[in-house]
């Protein structure tokens, strides 16, 4: 029976008993649940017990959802216990939480706010519970000791030995069916709070709860009385000077939740420490031309605002990401329009000598700390030669060749650690994402070169009256340009952009123009009906993720051109990515386009765990809100997307459950 008056107690000889859980009346059929003792049964039938909890298939434990789990814990054999709990292993840090007798997660050890206690790459909410990672979760409203961040549960408090581990579900989903919480208070989510509640509790918000908040008009309030906030544009919310504000002063003094590990929101405070912070400072814009700067202290874990120079009221405030930032946990292009704009904010470990020495007096120590100079670190197949890095032995096409962030463009090349890498038209390296990858087959004692056009857009820009072949990508031809822009540093595109310079694609029906700060993007020419091949792309393959790639194998990930790279992301797409077995892939559409139709194709499909995730705000019914990639994709959204999802990433989902 699955609501049973009788538990299986099996003993340490290899016995059991058999004891009443609930009173029974004379003539009452005594039960027990066959799911309690066995894990993967070896007959298993249909059950007609016609209990309200009824699991209708009895197959064993390891079948069973959390739900159903978490119920029969008390009564379940320890031994089922013990195969349960391994199942989950990889999610539960069992040095911090186990699933104790009562069903639910709890504490082993003394936990400190911040602690990473359980891996949820997906989860699903039901009743005012939260299944994770294999464990139930509670929900508390006032006395929650964890919360959902980036993909785990992090402790957001202190907590003891035994202590339960618990999440107010109101930070995880903007609404949700109505219950009752430890308080006899009524919960629906986000969008159930009032704004001192919001306020409170921001900080641990869900980022797709707050976009979904902002979208429907919430307001973020600040907590410096001389800052506003502020909507703006596609930038979201953005801070302002709510009066004037004089060169000098300090202001949003900010704490808040110190994690192990940076997220979108977070500024690095030192090695292992991250602050995750509201109070209206999480949204302080990023200008290659700030008017403040951050203050970090580092004994109390917090920073503040100083202003660069007088502001006026109604000015935007805006630090440089850069100055807080290593290396970004999500590099985004810059569109600030400084004259000395930074392009593609990735952290400071990517900036020239130069440009570090342009952010002087800004950084902060931690970051100041990790720049110290480094040295050259080249692998086996490499060596330096009279000033030059030559092959020592045939190096294949995609290959990692060394990291490379610290480098100097000349007009003759590149030059890092004594070391220089001169230009060639037909280089045999290019740079992607801070490392040098073979861009051909290079041959035994072959020098690395590299096409410093890729580099630069405006050579004579960056060195005046420098007498050089090469004049930057602004100087090249436009069928070349067309053809090597999606092998160009992020900064070169967005200012060729920047110029007026527009993507061309090949395939006549398609063609590309601005979207606003979304760049430029793929559109329909004209009608296009369903089943049509637009691209086939080839590229670069190389062996890690980038904002630029898509995922075709293991290790694969295709550098790609061709306007292809301008299909915007959407949850309803109209485009689906067909990868081919030699690790190019097709788009083709899965729906009619009509002309003026933007052409898209859903993320999810093609990347397992994206390297730059994003908040989406494509208005689709089925919205998944934030993008991250397939992993983090709950059933039903799975099950929609998988007619077409990419062969590999449905292989990784098999290989994980």
């Amino acid at each position: 029976h699955c609501d049973p008056n009788v538990r299986v107690s099996v003993q340490p000889d290899g016995t059991f008993n058999m004891e009443t859980i609930k009173d029974a009346k004379a003539g009452e059929m005594l039960t027990f649940c066959y799911n309690t003792t066995e894990w993967d049964m070896n007959s298993s039938f249909p059950c007609l017990c016609g209990a309200a909890t009824c699991a209708k298939m009895i197959r064993g434990f390891k079948y069973l959802g959390d739900a159903d789990r978490q119920r029969l814990w008390p009564i379940t054999s320890d031994f089922i216990r013990g195969l349960a709990t391994a199942q989950v292993t990889n999610n539960v840090d069992a040095s911090v939480a186990r699933i104790a007798d009562d069903g639910w997660l709890h504490c082993v050890a003394a936990t400190k706010c911040g602690t990473v206690m359980l891996n949820a790459d997906r989860y699903d909410i039901r009743n005012g519970v939260m299944s994770a990672g294999g464990v139930q979760i509670r929900h508390s409203s006032k006395s929650y000791t964890a919360a959902l961040i980036e993909s785990r549960i992090i402790a957001v408090r202190d907590v003891p030995v035994g202590g339960e581990v618990t999440v107010n579900l109101n930070l995880v989903a903007y609404s949700l069916p109505a219950f009752t919480d430890e308080l006899g208070v009524e919960c629906r989510g986000f969008s159930g709070l009032n704004e001192d509640e919001r306020d409170e509790m921001m900080v641990l918000v869900e980022p797709s709860v707050r976009a979904e908040a902002v979208k429907l008009g919430g307001v973020i309030r600040s907590s410096s009385p001389v800052v506003t906030v502020k909507a703006n544009g596609e930038m979201g919310q953005t801070t302002y000077a709510a009066s004037d504000i004089a060169k000098g002063s300090t202001f949003f003094k900010t704490n808040g939740v110190i994690l192990p590990f940076p997220t979108v929101y977070t500024i690095f405070l030192g090695a292992g420490k991250h602050l995750l912070f509201a109070g209206g400072a999480q949204c302080l814009a990023h200008s290659c031309d700030p008017n403040v700067r951050i203050l970090v202290s580092p004994d109390t874990d917090s920073f503040e605002v100083e202003a660069l120079r007088d502001i006026k009221a109604g000015d935007m405030i805006a630090f440089n990401y850069l100055t807080t930032e290593y290396d970004m946990n999500c590099s985004f292009p810059c569109l600030c329009g400084a004259s000395y704009c930074f392009r593609m904010i990735r952290g400071f470990k990517h900036l020239t000598p130069e440009q570090r020495a342009r952010l002087r007096g800004l950084v902060t120590p931690s970051v100041e700390a990790l720049s110290c100079a480094g040295t050259l670190a080249l692998p086996r197949d490499l060596e330096l030669r009279a000033g030059r890095i030559e092959a020592t032995a045939a190096v294949k096409k995609s290959s990692v060749l060394f990291e490379c962030t610290q480098y100097q463009v000349t007009p003759e090349g590149i030059t890092l650690f004594g070391a220089s890498i001169p230009h060639s038209d037909t280089a045999n390296s290019v740079l992607v994402e801070g490392f040098l990858v073979a861009g051909r087959d290079i041959a035994d004692h072959e020098p690395l070169t590299v096409n410093v056009n890729y580099f630069v857009y405006d050579m004579q820009a960056l060195f005046p009256g420098a007498k050089t072949a090469c004049g930057g990508f602004k100087s090249l031809e436009d069928s070349v340009k067309q053809r090597v822009l999606y092998l160009c540093e992020p900064p070169v595109r967005a200012e060729a952009m920047r110029n007026g310079w527009t993507v061309i694609s090949t395939n006549s029906s398609i063609v590309v123009r601005p979207n606003g700060d979304m760049g430029q993007t793929a559109y329909a020419a004209e009608d296009i009906a369903a089943g049509v091949k637009l691209f086939h792309a080839t590229g670069l393959m190389v062996p890690y993720p980038t904002m630029y790639t898509i995922c075709v194998g293991e290790g694969q990930h295709l550098l790609f051109g061709d306007a292809a790279e301008c299909l915007a992301h959407h949850c309803d797409p109209n485009v689906r990515v067909s990868v081919q077995p030699d690790g190019t892939f097709n788009m083709e559409t899965i729906k009619d386009a009509k002309a003026g139709e933007m052409l898209t194709f859903c993320y999810n499909t093609t990347e397992w765990d994206m390297n730059s995730s994003f908040p989406c705000l494509c208005g689709a019914a089925t919205c998944a809100k934030m993008i991250r990639g397939f992993k983090y994709l709950g059933d039903a959204d799975r099950q929609r997307l998988w007619p077409i999802t990419s062969d590999f990433i449905k292989s990784l989902v098999k290989a994980n459950n």
